[in-house]
């Protein structure tokens, strides 16, 4: 997507989402500095931080469900990773 014209960029075809991308983290107001970053590592290790922590969650609510008196805890799932996948598999634009 590096590469790609952000919509902010579409009418003049000038901002891509690696330029866009740099811009939020110049100034440091990126809703996600690890993963919306032109640094292909950084991008990487976050992912994978992000990953093992999803990993941990389901773990974390049968942990903590007993405990909480007046809380319900549950875990849908990876439900972002499920719409998407359904979106692809009806031959959806990955872009």
């Amino acid at each position: 997507m590096h590469d790609k014209i952000h919509p902010l960029g579409s009418t003049n075809k000038d901002i891509t989402y690696e330029h866009f991308y740099e811009y939020l983290n110049c100034l440091n107001v990126s809703p996600c500095a690890g993963l919306m970053n032109s640094n292909e590592t950084i991008r990487n290790l976050s992912f994978e931080a992000a990953k093992e922590m999803r990993e941990r969650i389901p773990l974390i609510v049968d942990e903590t469900a007993d405990k909480l008196k007046n809380i319900k805890v549950f875990y849908l799932g990876n439900v972002m990773d499920d719409a998407l996948n359904n979106y692809l598999n009806a031959g959806g634009d990955p872009v």
